[in-house]
């Protein structure tokens, strides 16, 4: 069946507000943007979903991407 043009607006709204909420950049940046002092609006009690082969397909890469975090972002996660 067709999409309603309201259903394709909705799932517009609905991609762009989870876009504007998506963690971006180096360790330092992530950082930033989890404090809760940031006014993204991340609350303590919001959940991560970590995705880090965006756009990527070198397996090394990823590994070394998810090495960082592991390494440079979530020991100070817990401490917000």
């Amino acid at each position: 069946s067709m999409l309603r043009r309201s259903d394709v607006e909705l799932a517009h709204l609905y991609f762009h507000e989870l876009m504007s909420r998506a963690l971006i950049g180096d360790p330092a940046m992530i950082l930033e943007q989890l404090h809760p002092d940031n006014p993204h609006g991340f609350h303590t009690d919001d959940r991560l979903m970590l995705w880090f082969e965006f756009n990527q397909i070198d397996h090394d890469a990823i590994k070394s991407q998810m090495r960082l975090f592991a390494e440079a972002v979530m020991p100070h996660v817990g401490a917000y």
